[in-house]
């Protein structure tokens, strides 16, 4: 099966997928090493298909996490022609899931969103949770962002739900 018949089914049945369809295709791409590349351009179609798609590919970081970094790559080069709901929270995930091996040559970018989004009221609680956990990822590689992570942190203690306080508290601790 080539990459072009995996993307035209993607395209054809993933809008209105569930777990049950994507697990079991995110292993098949896995298993025909299917360059994630050469699906990506499904990013980039009309809601539902780019939404479910993105899930699609949080599956196979799930599922093999040394796909992240592509995924990251991918995501952060085009995030302003990306319009899916939430996509920045996708994004922290797959960081969070790359732990400190970002992509070096966007790694000052990547360090900025995370920031971004974890000090911007109306970003949803799950990415900031996301970008918390990616920047703390991030303090064995890059010691001198401590100070600034536990700055935002502790400003968001208050800001967010119980469950995002006792993480941040936990890391606070660490």
């Amino acid at each position: 099966m080539s990459a072009a018949s995996i993307k035209q089914e993607i395209i054809k049945h993933i809008g209105s997928s569930y777990a049950d369809y994507r697990i079991p295709l995110a292993h098949k791409i896995l298993k025909k090493k299917i360059p994630l590349k050469d699906l990506f351009s499904v990013l980039y179609l009309e809601h539902p298909t780019s939404t479910r798609f993105s899930w699609l590919l949080g599956d196979i970081s799930v599922i093999d996490p040394s796909k992240s970094k592509e995924i990251i790559v991918e995501g952060f080069k085009n995030f302003d022609r990306i319009h899916i709901l939430n996509f920045d929270r996708t994004l922290a995930k797959q960081c969070m899931i790359c732990g400190n091996d970002l992509p070096q040559k966007l790694e000052g970018e990547i360090v900025d969103r995370l920031f971004h989004w974890l000090n911007t009221p109306g970003i949803s609680v799950t990415t900031k949770y996301y970008s918390m956990m990616a920047l703390f990822n991030l303090l064995q590689k890059h010691p001198n962002l401590k100070n600034e992570l536990k700055i935002s942190i502790t400003e968001q203690l208050t800001l967010n739900t119980a469950n995002f306080k006792n993480c941040a508290k936990k890391l606070l601790v660490k």
